[in-house]
């Protein structure tokens, strides 16, 4: 009987083999007791925090420095020796690590070059170690969606993912092997709705952010329902924001969105928990038209201490509105109110009262039925009809009371300014200005809109294109005001990326043009309608002629050697 040798040594070898596999998948899966993140940029914050919940881990962030030493010393776990330390090249507190490791702690560290490489890469992590295949996109320019879905994310334990151009092709590749579940979360860029599309997401998306957050609050109390929920601003973030047990809504900072108060009034919420200090006014504005209980979550208790939240602030809507100056005309008897939008971003502007006085006394108060657009940079004039005839000799002064958002139905924030001195002047404004002509150059990705002054004196002008469908959304977009001569005309460019779908959907393109002869208070507009008119590119007709008279002499060429050519 022949006796194999073989099974023994193939035995031993695969033992070994076996113990060489365990010992490299070893760490992946059991060195990582807790996650510490240390970078100034939230989204490793809000990606390590969130994968921490998803593969069932303790997770803290170092919001400053002397917190990230109250957490070794105070907070972490010294029984979870094995710690994750996902560390930006910019970090909160510099040298975190070796401080973790002389208080005894093992330290793996993940360098966080790209934060948004880094998120991609732990959605990946929790794919391989927990088999999450559930995702949720957003784009993360601002931080009011990431706070929203936090919780949802959470309960439905998905990684949220940040989309970008950039990276729009990595996203989708990892959703089209991994994905069983995709929700598409609020405004993303184009180039990444066109590729989700067809993975045939759950969308989430309604142009405004107060609208996405009630709908996805309203989906985490369907799956999960509560009492209890958390108010917050969406401009902070805090830890207690990734839970399964509590949704977190958006209340505004100045006013509540409409849509947020229709929601808590139909809701069966008794307990709200706010984050961040500024809140407490609407807050307080909720219970009272609620009647729900508000707590005030302001502090956090270590070892019967009392200390501040380890709140971190996130990239919020940098609107900055003011009133640069209020005149009356005594011609036209109207009141010029002069805004201005020094912040980076498109302001909706409507203002709830401008109460006139006269010597203390209250005359009259006057305000917007509609919201008016101001472009960064834009000073705008809005006149409103009253008669103050029998105060010109009186000290008149306006309190202004302003509410502005990013969109109509986000008009949650408040300016008031008191004691404005009000100009008394006397101005008749002749200025008169035509629309000409506004076309397309596909190739620049321009609008040019030409502006005559058609009158006799100098005249500034500016310029809006209203509701331009882009992407399947109205936007308005504008061009910087100019200076025209008597009889001249301003070509005014609006840079506008529009795609074959969209000129499709601009066949009609609506201008409006707001203009006066004082420069900063365009008193008067026209709007005017054309048909979407494509400037043809002035380059290919040139370019064409010089190909052919190139190939004309390349002929002529090769026809003189043919001449020159000796007979064989």
């Amino acid at each position: 009987m022949l006796i194999n040798p073989f099974p023994k040594i193939l035995h031993m070898k695969g033992l070994v083999l076996l113990i060489i596999i365990f010992s490299i998948l070893l760490p992946s899966v059991t060195a990582i007791d807790q996650v510490i993140i240390n970078s100034q940029d939230w989204k490793d914050i809000y990606t390590g925090m969130l994968y921490a919940q998803l593969v069932g881990k303790d997770a803290h962030y170092v919001a400053e420095k002397t917190q990230g030493l109250q957490l070794i010393n105070e907070v972490i776990d010294k029984d979870q020796k094995n710690i994750l330390l996902i560390e930006s090249e910019n970090p909160v507190a510099i040298g975190y690590g070796s401080y973790l490791e002389k208080a005894g702690f093992t330290v793996k560290k993940y360098l966080s070059v790209d934060p948004y490489q880094t998120n991609l890469e732990f959605a990946q992590k929790a794919v391989s170690e927990k088999n999450i295949h559930s995702f949720m996109v957003i784009d993360a320019k601002l931080g009011y969606s990431a706070v929203s879905i936090a919780p949802y994310a959470v309960l439905r334990n998905a990684s949220v993912l940040f989309a970008t151009a950039e990276n729009s092709n990595q996203i989708t590749k990892l959703l089209a092997e991994k994905g069983k579940e995709i929700v598409w979360y609020g405004n993303l860029d184009r180039k990444v709705e066109e590729e989700l599309l067809p993975l045939h997401p759950e969308i989430i998306h309604n142009d405004d952010e107060y609208q996405d957050n009630v709908e996805i609050v309203s989906r985490f109390l369907e799956s999960q329902p509560t009492k209890q929920i958390i108010f917050t601003s969406g401009e902070v973030l805090e830890k207690s924001f990734f839970n399964a047990e509590f949704p977190v809504l958006l209340i505004g900072t100045d006013l509540i969105p409409g849509q947020t108060l229709d929601f808590l009034q139909d809701s069966s919420i008794t307990t709200a928990v706010v984050i961040g200090y500024d809140l407490f006014s609407n807050a307080k504005k909720i219970k009272d038209e609620t009647g729900i209980k508000v707590l005030l979550k302001y502090g956090q208790g270590r070892n019967s201490e009392l200390y501040a939240l380890d709140i971190f602030p996130l990239p919020r809507y940098n609107l900055q509105i003011d009133i640069g100056s209020i005149r009356y005309n005594t011609i036209n008897k109207n009141l010029e109110v002069t805004y201005r939008n020094s912040g980076n971003a498109v302001a909706l502007v409507q203002a709830l009262a401008h109460q006139i006085s006269g010597d203390g006394v209250k005359i009259t108060e006057v305000g917007d039925e509609k919201p008016i657009l101001l472009n960064p940079g834009d000073e705008v004039t809005i006149l409103y009809s009253t008669d103050l005839t029998e105060y010109q000799n009186t000290e008149l002064t306006v309190e202004s009371t302003v509410m502005f958002g990013p969109s109509t139905a986000s008009l949650s924030r408040l300016f008031s300014k008191k004691d404005i001195p009000v100009e008394i002047v006397s101005v008749e404004d002749s200025s008169e200005i035509s629309i000409e002509k506004a076309e397309y150059d596909v190739q620049r990705k321009k609008f040019e809109i030409t502006i005559r002054n058609q009158g006799e004196k100098e005249a500034y002008a500016d310029v809006d294109l209203l509701d331009l469908m882009i992407g399947g959304r109205k936007t308005t977009l504008g061009a910087k005001s100019q200076k025209i001569s008597p009889g001249k005309a301003g070509i005014f460019t609006v840079n506008a990326d529009l795609e074959k779908s969209d000129l499709e959907q601009n066949r009609k393109i609506t201008v409006r043009a707001r203009y006066g002869e004082r420069q900063g208070i365009l008193v008067k507009a026209v709007i005017k309608e054309f048909d979407l008119r494509v400037a043809e590119n002035p380059y290919k007709p040139f370019l064409l002629v010089g190909l052919i008279i190139l190939f004309l002499l390349l002929l002529l060429k090769i026809k003189q050697r043919k001449k020159r050519k000796p007979w064989l």
